[in-house]
């Protein structure tokens, strides 16, 4: 029995407690409900608002504001095609940048390839300069060596006006072949140095020194039939006939930096202790001071020795560059724009190459060479002074100072 009232009372509280639960749901929708008709209004009145506005609102106005998003569209895609050919031509201005690269490249390989085809050509050139030269000089020696009494055309070009000196009947051919041979070695050396404008080298060949440094006179002299009547001045001939102008012009511009001779001083003394000018007058171009064998011989002026031969002989023609100088120097100052020439000498005391300074010893005096040793010749100083001038135009002119001028300069220094 009392289980009994124990489930009635069980039943009666879960039946109080849907009832509450009931009550409780039923309250939530109608709040939901009353919250849904007043959204309801809400869209009813917004849309009756649309409606109205709509009602007012032009067609035309619509129309345009149609064609406005139109053009806005149309600008878009415009604005999209501009950006695109932008690129393309940004791509199109790469493109040519690379091909004004490689064609710069073009031209620069051209360029280099242009200046090797040159280098090549002056090498080839340079080798058929040496092959003629060899081929010269084997026809010379072959002439020499066989004794060929008909001599090639070669043998004809180098055979120049050489002198004859002796009557034997011995073999003259000997003689004409090796007067040539020393011709070619000195003239083709001559001729490499100018083509290489090694003006250092210009010292290691006598003959050029000549041709670059003897007066304007003396080098007209030459060119006349005859005049050139041994193998020096011959030599001297054909060095003159193959020098370009720019070449002396650029050695004697040059000649200070390549010497370094900027410490040479401006001044001048007298080349001996005692100055005899003698009697006779038998050079224009140059004096001769007579003095005792053995006297020394002092430097005029600061300058560089273009030349130094000491080794004339009575039986060599070819023992110095100048048959009748015999044992001589030449000095050349910048400073001074003049080369002193010292011929006669017996004893040399500098060589190619040194500086010197005024007053120091540069040998003794002495009869040297062919005019020296001719009868009623004592020992002497043969001096000649050649004024080097450089025109505006960079021509080079040298002239000889007269035996008056000379004189005059050397009595000055007393």
């Amino acid at each position: 029995m009392n289980k009994i009232l124990f489930y009635l009372s069980m039943f009666t509280f879960f039946l109080s407690s849907c009832s509450i639960l009931k009550s409780k749901y039923c309250k939530n929708l109608e709040s939901q409900n009353l919250k849904l008709q007043k959204t309801n209004k809400a869209l009813k009145d917004a849309n009756t608002t649309l409606l109205k506005r709509d009602s007012a609102i032009d067609p035309k106005k619509i129309e345009k504001a149609a064609q406005y998003d139109q053009l806005a569209i149309n600008c878009t895609d415009a604005f999209i095609v501009r950006d695109s050919l932008l690129k393309e031509r940004q791509a199109w201005a790469d493109r040519q940048k690379k091909i004004l690269a490689d064609s710069v490249n073009a031209f620069m390989v051209l360029g280099e390839l242009s200046l090797k085809n040159e280098a090549l050509e002056i090498k080839t050139k340079s080798l058929r300069y040496k092959l003629d030269t060899c081929l010269e000089r084997v026809a010379v020696y072959r002439g020499y060596l066989f004794k060929e009494q008909k001599p090639n055309s070669v043998l004809e070009v180098a055979k120049e006006k050489v002198p004859k000196e002796s009557k034997k009947k011995s073999n003259p051919q000997k003689k004409v072949t090796s007067e040539n041979a020393h011709l070619l070695e000195w003239t083709n050396h001559a001729a490499a140095i100018v083509h290489e404008k090694n003006f250092k080298a210009v010292l290691s060949n006598p003959y050029l020194v000549s041709a670059l440094f003897y007066s304007e006179e003396f080098k007209k002299k030459l060119r006349r039939v005859g005049h050139a009547d041994n193998t020096s001045r011959q030599a001297i001939k054909k060095i003159l006939g193959q020098l370009p102008a720019d070449f002396s012009q650029d050695f004697f511009k040059l000649f200070p930096a390549t010497f370094s001779t900027d410490s040479f001083r401006i001044k001048e003394q007298a080349p001996l202790e005692k100055l005899d000018f003698g009697k006779g007058k038998n050079h224009p171009d140059a004096v001769d001071l007579f003095a005792a064998p053995g006297t020394v011989i002092f430097s005029i002026s600061d300058g560089v020795v273009v030349l130094s031969e000491e080794s004339w002989s009575r039986v060599d023609s070819e023992s110095t560059s100048s048959l009748r100088g015999g044992n001589t120097i030449m000095i050349y100052s910048p400073q001074q724009s003049r080369l002193y020439r010292y011929a006669h000498l017996a004893k040399i005391e500098v060589k190619t190459g040194d500086m010197v300074e005024i007053g120091d010893s540069l040998g003794t005096v002495g009869n040297s060479g062919a005019n020296a040793t001719k009868p009623g010749h004592g020992g002497h100083l043969h001096l000649d002074i050649n004024q080097v001038a450089v025109m505006a135009t960079g021509e080079v002119k040298i002239n000889y100072l007269s035996r008056e001028a000379i004189t005059k300069l050397l009595e000055a220094t007393r």
